[in-house]
């Protein structure tokens, strides 16, 4: 902050604040508070995956609040970790290769440094790169960025330290891409993980996955897609699908199930509608709906539209009685009772015995819909 007040010149991060012009000498490059940019590009792109990164006139991907810039060129890097990092490094390849003061053992300090320096970059460009909300898919991108910049640093090291001892630069190669891709893989997925668990906390997203919290779930589900917020089940059982192609038998049993208490078995329906063996109920559309009138008491088809509402479907539930329909289905038309029916905020689905459909696609693909009225009911009363 500029201040005609500041007892140094020396502000945030300990840049040096020019009063007189208004302007912050960072070193690098010089920043312009009241613009909130800097006044020339940044020379590096350290996260050329993440778009806020190309705004490189602006300060640390534009949040100050989780990164610093001393240096003015590399945001999340410390000039001091970056002296440290180059110590460190060198004096560990220095050691590793007989740790002699001789111009060799210079050439080693050296390979080493930069290596270090290479890597205290990539770990700010990771640290870039890696902000993806959740903890499983930051840890993904920071182990797939890790591994490519740890085999690349090792494989420098390894190449550099092979002229130095007088080799060609590509012996062993592959070893070296292999040890420091895994350690890059191990580091890279930890520090992503842990990123994207700070930005999802931060987003108020998912944990895991970093996406938003559906209906039904908290920000620790793991499986985070929306539940229902209403099933109205029907109660159908299983009382038939014992041959090829028996839709109809088996849907009139388990009807018939429901609604009479199985008074007409599944074999008997077999009979009854005329099924042949792996080929099904050979009957067009107005003969199905005939068979299901004289079997079922049926007076009229029933609109699917009104299925929409839920309260409409608890209706038919609570009165005991069925919905079936008659769909096309590969090539063929098939017979089903509705199981249940589930209510999204986007969608309405309708589990059968072949599988969950959406309401949706159902009607538009001339599904027939009937209500089966239960007749016990009817006669108690």
């Amino acid at each position: 902050m500029l201040s005609g007040e500041n007892i140094t010149d020396r502000g945030y991060t300990f840049h040096e604040h020019l009063e007189p012009f208004g302007l912050i000498n960072m070193n690098g490059r010089v920043y312009d508070p009241v613009l909130a940019r800097f006044l020339s590009p940044d020379p590096y792109v350290q996260a050329p995956d993440y778009t806020q990164n190309f705004n490189r006139y602006s300060y640390c991907l534009n949040n100050p609040f989780k990164y610093t810039d001393p240096s003015g060129e590399l945001f999340g890097i410390d000039d001091a970790i970056i002296i440290g990092a180059a110590f460190v490094g060198g004096v560990i390849n220095w050691v590793n290769n007989g740790a002699k003061f001789s111009w060799k053992g210079l050439g080693y300090f050296a390979a080493g440094a930069a290596v270090g320096v290479a890597s205290a970059v990539s770990g700010g460009w990771i640290a870039g790169a890696t902000q993806t909300a959740g903890i499983i898919t930051g840890a993904a991108v920071g182990a797939g960025t890790g591994m490519l910049t740890g085999a690349a640093t090792s494989i420098a090291l390894n190449g550099l330290n092979n002229v130095i001892g007088g080799q060609n630069f590509w012996n062993n190669w592959q070893q070296s891409a292999i040890s420091g891709g895994v350690s890059g893989f191990i580091m890279g997925g930890i520090s992503g993980g842990i990123n994207g668990y700070e930005l999802a906390k931060s987003k108020g997203v998912n944990m895991w996955w970093g996406n938003k919290i559906n209906y039904g779930r908290t920000k620790w589900s793991f499986f985070t897609s929306e539940k229902p917020y209403e099933v109205i089940d029907f109660g159908i059982k299983d009382a038939g699908s014992l041959k090829g192609n028996d839709c109809v038998p088996t849907t009139f049993a388990e009807a018939n199930k429901k609604l009479l208490d199985g008074t007409i078995s599944y074999d008997e329906y077999v009979k009854i509608t005329n099924y042949i063996e792996d080929k099904g109920v050979l009957l067009s559309k107005s003969q199905y709906e005939k068979l299901l009138r004289n079997n079922f008491n049926l007076t009229g088809r029933l609109d699917p539209q009104n299925l929409l509402d839920p309260n409409y479907a608890e209706i038919i539930q609570q009165s005991g009685d069925v919905v079936t329909l008659h769909m096309p289905y590969n090539s063929i038309y098939h017979a089903d009772n509705i199981r249940s029916i589930s209510y999204y905020s986007n969608k309405v689905t309708v589990k059968l015995r072949i599988g969950t459909f959406k309401l949706d696609n159902l009607i538009k693909n001339s599904t027939r819909f009937w209500t089966l009225p239960n007749i016990l009911n009817f006669l108690a009363l």
